[in-house]
Formats: structure tokens, sequence, C-alpha cells
């Protein structure tokens, strides 16, 4: 996610990029040639690193446009140049205008590797870079975050929110912008634990709101804005009397895996509210939420996007509460993993993991378990998921009960 102010850029955007999200400038990276030169030099090059200039931008499994996302950059975002790109360029359309770019290949600050587009990212000069790798060698890992103590005034402000919510009905069509207002009201400024547990709770009332409005506004209705959808990314909410009302619910059209309308909530306009005053872990929430809500990878219990996709998303969130394991919304969390890591070792009935006879691993699920263990950095579950990918290797990828006694040990 980015912050109020670089989301202004959005804007001026007519089309959804597939390799990005927003317009570029149109200043080019420089080209692999001297990138391979320096590889192949006999002196082992200097380390470099390269700046994001979209929100939003996609950093994908493979260099190509349907490479599994692993991670959304943000705007301004700094991820290092693992000296490594493509001798062959990818079509964009961008702002009405054909570009061919190279891809890049990184690892981000989440730990994750993978490939960008180059007509996302500009290269850092010499002196620059030698200033971010002192900043990596300095780090230290990040301690785990302490629950925080809420004094008697934090207390009742928070206890006036909840109270607030509670009087709010669903069922009015304002009643998302009215939460909102008090959240923005009556927690800026406020110590992180407090802020964290309002954010969750506002989270909370924005899900029963689109639960009820989705249930009772059926996607049909709007199919006449689909063409309008697939030309520019987007409808304009405000060309009538009844995309305004959806608008006011804090709702929108995306997509679906089979090129559908539907009605999905308006993630984007909701953080655009509540991200300029969240603390910095709900900021961090907010983001990985984001994707979840805009781009989910599973629907009705069925898999829509690619395994590594899935597997992606699960690492995010374990990497998350292994930093905050007491963050308020970590019940949600554990449940959203709970689902990911069941899809991702049985697959669903869409796409199961395992088929034929005998019962062997999908061609994709090999695929997201191997770069699981070589594109996303460390995390608990990667190190629960090593041992059961070598005994699937051994057994040559056949279900079987050696393989059901180690995937067991994955859940515990």
């Amino acid at each position: 996610m980015r912050p109020f102010r670089q989301l202004l850029i959005g804007s001026f955007v007519f089309l959804l990029l597939p390799a990005c999200s927003e317009e570029v400038p149109k200043k080019q990276p420089q080209g692999p040639e001297q990138r391979l030169a320096a590889k192949n030099s006999k002196t082992s090059p200097l380390p470099q690193f390269v700046e994001v200039s979209i929100p939003n931008l996609r950093l994908r499994s493979t260099p190509d446009l349907e490479g599994a996302v692993l991670e959304r950059l943000a705007l301004e975002s700094v991820v290092e140049y693992l000296n490594d790109s493509t001798n062959f360029t990818t079509l964009v359309e961008m702002g009405g205008e054909d570009r061919y770019e190279h891809w890049y290949k990184v690892r981000s600050g989440n730990g994750n590797e993978g490939w960008v587009y180059g007509g996302c990212i500009k290269f850092l000069g010499e002196r620059e870079s030698l200033r971010f790798q002192s900043i990596k060698e300095s780090e230290t890992p990040i301690p785990l975050s302490k629950k925080e103590e809420i004094d008697p005034m934090e207390q009742a402000q928070m206890n006036r929110f909840g109270e607030l919510l509670k009087k709010i009905s669903i069922q009015n069509k304002l009643a998302l912008e009215e939460a909102i207002q008090y959240y923005e009201g009556m927690f800026p400024n406020r110590k992180a634990a407090a802020s964290d547990w309002a954010l969750a709770k506002l989270i909370a009332f924005q899900q029963q709101v689109h639960s009820y409005w989705v249930d009772r506004l059926p996607s049909s209705k709007f199919q006449a804005h689909l063409a309008e959808l697939k030309r520019y990314g987007s409808v304009d909410m405000q060309q009538n009397a009844s995309l305004r009302e959806l608008d006011q619910l804090y709702l929108a059209f995306a997509l679906g895996p089979k090129g559908e309308l539907l009605l999905v909530p308006n993630i984007d306009k909701f953080q655009r509210r509540v991200y300029r005053i969240a603390p910095a872990n709900g900021r961090i929430f907010l983001d990985l939420y984001a994707q979840d809500i805009e781009e989910p990878v599973l629907k009705d219990g069925e898999i829509i996007r690619p395994i590594t996709e899935l597997a992606a998303r699960l690492i995010s969130w374990d990497k998350f509460l292994l930093r905050l394991p007491n963050y308020e919304l970590k019940d949600w969390i554990e449940e959203q993993k709970s689902l990911y890591l069941r899809a991702l070792l049985q697959g669903s009935a869409n796409r199961p993991a395992f088929a034929g006879q005998p019962k062997r691993l999908e061609d994709d699920f090999q695929l997201a378990y191997k770069n699981l263990l070589e594109q996303m950095g460390e995390a608990s579950l990667i190190l629960k998921m090593r041992p059961y990918v070598e005994v699937l290797a051994q057994e040559n990828y056949i279900y079987n009960d050696r393989v059901r006694a180690a995937q067991a040990k994955v859940y515990e």
C-alpha cells in the first residue's frame, strides 16, 4: 500500500498494467549488457540497488507478465539488484505508448527474490548503492514486538469507540463512512496499541458492512459496465445514482478469474482514508490485507491464482506474526494462514495437490514449493516445509504414508 500523497497518482491511470500498476517515468534504467559485463568480470561487482518508481509494483516469480506475484513493492522503496537480467524485452502498453523493457532480478526488504519490470524502476548511483549496502550490513534482526501497556485515558477512548460502532447499523448505506470518521477523529497520534486495536475494530466493521451489502447487490445488475472495466481497468463510480450509491458503500468492480465482473470492497478507497493515521504496524497489515482483498487467491474454497502466489501470501502473513505475535488482528490472520496452508498442502476441488493413480504431486505445486524454499527468505513455515519437500522428492512426489506423516508435521 502507499501513503495518501502517493495515491494521487492513481487518478491519472486509465489502463491497469499487468506488470505494474501505474504510469512510469520516461527515463529508462540501464540495459542488461552493462549488468552482464559486471557479472562476468573477474572482480566482484559493487552492490547495486534500485528504487521503485511506481506504486504497487509487482515482484514476480518469473520474468514475464504471467509470473506469480510474490510481493507488491511501494513507491520509492529500495530493493537490492541481484546482478541478473533478461536478454529479452517485454512489450507493455503504458499510457497509450508501447514500451519494451527488460526484467531485473531483485531481493526485497522482506527477503523475497523475484523479477521486476524495467520500466518501473530506476538504478541508483554508486554512492547511493554503497550507502544502502552499509545500512543493510548494519541491520540487526527485528526484535519481537512486545505488547504495549494502555493507560486509563486510552482505554476510555477505546471503549467509547467500541460503543459508537455498536450503535451504527450496517444497513445504513453511510455506515462505513460514519465509522471511518469516528476513527479519524478519535485516534490520530494515539499510542500504537490503542490505534492498532481501533483499526482492528474498524476493519471487522468494514467486513460486516461489505458482507451484508455484497450479498444484497448481485453483480449481474451491473454487467453493462463490464466493457468499461476491461478497457480502462476501473469504472467511473460517479456517472449515475446507482454507482454513486456503491461508492458510498465503499464498493467497486473487479474482474474475476474468468473475466467476469465482480462486486468487491473498494479497499483502495478505504485505505486512502485510514492509512495516513494508521500506526506503522497497521500500515504493514493494511498492505497485506489489501492484496488479499483486491487479488484473492481463494474464492469459495477454490484456488483461483497461481500456487506460487498462494505460497507467497501464506509466508507474508507468517512473517508478519513472527514479528508481531500479539497483533490485535492475530485471530483473523491465523484463520487466513490456516486456509492458505491447507490449500497449499492439499489443494482444492478445482486444483488438487495430488492427482492420478498413484496420486502424485502436481507440477504447479512442485514449482510453488521450490519457489517457496528458494525465493521467499526466512520464515517459520519455510523451516517446516523444507523437510516435507525433502520427503516428497525422496518418494518421487508420490502420496504415501511417509508423505502423509511429513505433511502432518507442517500443520503442527
